[in-house]
């Protein structure tokens, strides 16, 4: 994501196209090829990162191993939630949705610990 902020501003200090795309009104798919292209810098990121920390030291890769996987395994993290979505037949529900749900659960918090019976 840093890379990808970084070379907005640069296109925008050199006064080049900041790539804004008009809103896609279709699935909000987008097509592969589009992602292999959009993160295949990063991926050579993560390839250099690899080659010049195994040259200088080994444990420098183990240390900087974390942020080398992310950019070598780019393209496959940004496709991969989205073709899973799309593949779902039904939406899933994220940590953070709130709603009828989780009534159940707040009904049964609130009876463990003695404050009656909860939402209704």
């Amino acid at each position: 994501m840093m890379l990808i902020q970084s070379g907005h501003v640069m296109h925008f200090v050199f006064g080049l196209d900041t790539g804004w795309d008009p809103q896609r009104r279709d699935d909000g798919s987008i097509p592969f090829k589009d992602i292999v292209r959009r993160h295949r810098s990063h991926v050579a990121m993560g390839v250099l990162s690899l080659v010049a920390g195994l040259s200088i030291s080994p444990s420098l890769v183990a240390w900087m191993s974390p942020t080398i996987l992310g950019l070598i395994l780019a393209i496959f993290l940004s496709w991969a939630p989205a073709f899973e979505a799309s593949a779902s037949p039904a939406p899933r529900r994220s940590l953070a949705d709130s709603g009828r749900a989780n009534d159940a659960t707040r009904r049964r918090a609130c009876q463990f610990f003695g404050r009656g019976t909860g939402p209704p």
